[in-house]
C-alpha cells in the first residue's frame, strides 16, 4: 500500500511492477471468468478470514459491517 493509502479505510490497490515479467493471478482469473478482480475474503474485523458460508455469517453478525454477499444472495442487516 503506498503512504497515501495509509491509514484509510476501503479496497486496497493492488500495485503492478513496471515493466511485468510474469502473469498476476488476476491476469488469469479474468481470462477464464470475465471479471478482472479478485475480491479478498477477509473481513479485517474480528477474523483474519472467513472459511465457510456460516463463518461468514457469524463474523458478519458481530461485525460493523451493512451488507454481506454470498454467491448470488446478499444479506442486509435491519
Amino acid at each position: 500500500m503506498t503512504e497515501q493509502g495509509k491509514g484509510q479505510r476501503g479496497l486496497p490497490a493492488a500495485e503492478t511492477p513496471t515493466p511485468r515479467r510474469l502473469p498476476l493471478p488476476t491476469d488469469h482469473f479474468h481470462r477464464i471468468t470475465g471479471v478482472p478482480m479478485v475480491l479478498n475474503t477477509s473481513f479485517s474485523d474480528r477474523e483474519p478470514i472467513v472459511e465457510t458460508p456460516a463463518h461468514a455469517l457469524a463474523t458478519f453478525q458481530a461485525s460493523g459491517l451493512d451488507a454481506l454477499c454470498i454467491g448470488d444472495y446478499l444479506v442486509v442487516k435491519t
